[in-house]
C-alpha cells in the first residue's frame, strides 16, 4: 500500500504540473496550442477497438471494448467505428462489473469475456489482440475525461495533454455514453483514482470535444447533471477542432 501512495503520489505531482498549465493558460484549448504539433491529436494513428480505460489511449473506445452491451450492438458501433482490430486488456473494472452480473469466479472473468471478444473479432473480420496497460497496474492516473464527439481525438499522442479516459460519443447513444462518463468518474473518484485529492482548486477536466453534428454546447448540456454532485471537484472544459 505504501508503494501504491508513493506512486499516486509521483503521477499527481506529474499530472498537477499539466493542470497548472492548463489553468494557467485560460483553459485547455488555449493551452493545446501551445504544445508542438498539437494537431496531430485529432487524427487517429489507428481504429482499433480499445476500452476506456486511461491506460488503453489511441484509437475509438467503448467501456471495457462493449462486454457490458450485447454483442450485435457492439458489432453495429464497431462497424461505424470502421475497428479494424478488438483488444483487451488486464484488470478491466467493467469486466469485473460485468462478471459480477453473470456470477462468475474473480479467476474466470476475463477468460470468459474473451470468448466474447473473439466473436465479435470474428463477427467484424478483424483481428483480436491483448494490449499491456500504459499505467500503473492497480492505480488509475486519469486527470481528465474526453468527451469526444469528434470520434478523432487522441490525447496521448501529444506530449503535455492531461492523461485521461476517451469517451467515443460521436458513435454512441447520449444515454450510454453518458453511462460511460459515469463509470469513468466513479473510477477517478475511488479508491484506485486520485478521490478526494480532486477538488475546486485541483479538479478532474471533463474535456468536451464538439463537431458539427455534436456542438459542443450540446454535449456541454448532456454532461451537467452528471457533475451536479461533484460541487467543486469537476471542470468542463471546451475543446474545438483546430
Amino acid at each position: 500500500m505504501a508503494y501504491l501512495e508513493k506512486e499516486k503520489r509521483k503521477f499527481w505531482e506529474r499530472e498537477e504540473r499539466v493542470a497548472t498549465a492548463v489553468a494557467r493558460s485560460g483553459g485547455i484549448a488555449r493551452y493545446l496550442t501551445t504544445l508542438p504539433n498539437y494537431q496531430r491529436a485529432f487524427k487517429l494513428q489507428d481504429r482499433y477497438l480499445r476500452c476506456i480505460d486511461e491506460g488503453t489511449p489511441g484509437g475509438v473506445h467503448l467501456a471495457g471494448s462493449g462486454i457490458l452491451l450485447d454483442l450485435s450492438y457492439v458489432a453495429e458501433i464497431a462497424r461505424a467505428m470502421e475497428v479494424e482490430a478488438v483488444t483487451y486488456h488486464d484488470n478491466c473494472t467493467e469486466v469485473v462489473r460485468w462478471g459480477k452480473t453473470k456470477n462468475l469466479l474473480p479467476d474466470g472473468e476475463l477468460e470468459e469475456a474473451k470468448k466474447i471478444y473473439a466473436r465479435l473479432a470474428q463477427e467484424l473480420e478483424v483481428p483480436l489482440y491483448k494490449i499491456e496497460l500504459r499505467r500503473p497496474e492497480g492505480l488509475h492516473i486519469a486527470r481528465a475525461i474526453y468527451y469526444d464527439g469528434t470520434g478523432s481525438f487522441d490525447p496521448s499522442v501529444i506530449n503535455g495533454l492531461p492523461t485521461g479516459f476517451v469517451i467515443s460519443r460521436r458513435y454512441l447513444e447520449a444515454d450510454y455514453a453518458l453511462r460511460e462518463v459515469t463509470m469513468a468518474l466513479d473510477i477517478a473518484f475511488g479508491a484506485y483514482g486520485f478521490g478526494e485529492w480532486f477538488t475546486r482548486t485541483t479538479p478532474l477536466w471533463l474535456v468536451v470535444l464538439g463537431s458539427q453534428s455534436l456542438p459542443a454546447a450540446k454535449l456541454i448540456r448532456e454532461l451537467e447533471p452528471l457533475i451536479e454532485n461533484r460541487v467543486g471537484g469537476v471542470k468542463i472544459n471546451e475543446l474545438s477542432l483546430p
